[in-house]
């Protein structure tokens, strides 16, 4: 052979690995089309049309929403049995996904919702696509972003009806009574020993038969009344008023006996 032939050999065989192969990396994919931008409900359903280019081999696609400061990804994705998946973190499982198994689609139409068991803070989010392998082992993510504003109607709370509670009457205070004082106990009186003084003080029954009214003489005027160092003053005034009364009359009876007397002889 050669030298021309043998440099050109060496010069092919240099080309050749040094030349980019075709390995599959022109695979791309996009997310355009939405339905809508604005969610208003959790319920809200989005249609968004995925744009693929050279898809290498079966493949799970989904698209999610994330906070424009990035984080958790939030939201459902319909599948091909038209179920609804719940988007898990991009190292969970992807099976229940949207499945592309032509290779030579070019176009996917997916659907997105929230869902009502999730509860997002109002805001602005970015919705972004994934495309996992057949084995969920690796991902790729969209070459582009839409955003996203989610303004969910804020629930007010219901206040329960207030019920009227009867009205109770006042309670009136239970009336205290006062504690008895106890009068101070008297000291029973001890009465003194009786003596001549105090012995006046009594009145003593006197009865009439004890007294026997008799004519004035010159030794008193009472006569068999018993003597006795007592001295009822209450007694004696009774007992000289009726002495007295009675020798009244007797000197009326003696006058008018006296007048008849002298008219008789005269």
């Amino acid at each position: 052979m050669s030298s021309k032939l043998l440099k050109t050999f060496y010069l092919f065989l240099i080309l050749f690995f040094i030349s980019p192969q075709n390995t599959g990396a022109s695979f791309s994919f996009n997310i355009s089309s939405p339905s809508a931008t604005l969610i208003t409900s959790g319920s809200q359903e989005i249609d968004i049309s995925v744009n693929i280019v050279d898809l290498p081999s079966e493949s799970y696609f989904r698209v999610s929403l994330q906070k424009e400061s990035g984080g958790t990804y939030y939201g459902y994705v319909q599948n091909n049995n038209n179920e609804w998946a719940k988007i898990q973190a991009l190292s969970g499982d992807c099976l229940g996904y949207f499945k592309v198994s032509d290779l030579t689609t070019t176009l996917a139409g997916l659907k997105y919702k929230i869902g009502d068991d999730l509860f997002l803070d109002n805001g602005n989010y970015v919705l972004k696509a994934h495309r996992f392998t057949k084995t969920c082992t690796s991902y790729t993510e969209g070459l582009n972003t839409i955003p996203f504003i989610v303004n969910l109607p804020t629930s007010t709370p219901t206040q329960a009806p207030v019920t009227q509670q009867p009205t109770t009457a006042p309670t009136s205070a239970p009336t205290v009574k006062p504690t008895p004082t106890k009068s101070p106990t008297s000291k029973p009186t001890t009465s003194p020993t009786p003596t001549e003084e105090s012995e006046e003080t009594d009145e003593p029954t006197i009865s009439m038969s004890d007294v026997k009214i008799v004519e004035a003489t010159p030794t008193g005027l009472v006569a068999g009344a018993k003597t006795t160092n007592k001295k009822p003053v209450v007694a004696l005034i009774f007992i000289y008023s009726g002495i007295l009364f009675l020798g009244y009359g007797g000197y009326l009876l003696y006058n008018m006996k006296h007048k008849n007397e002298e008219i008789d002889g005269g």
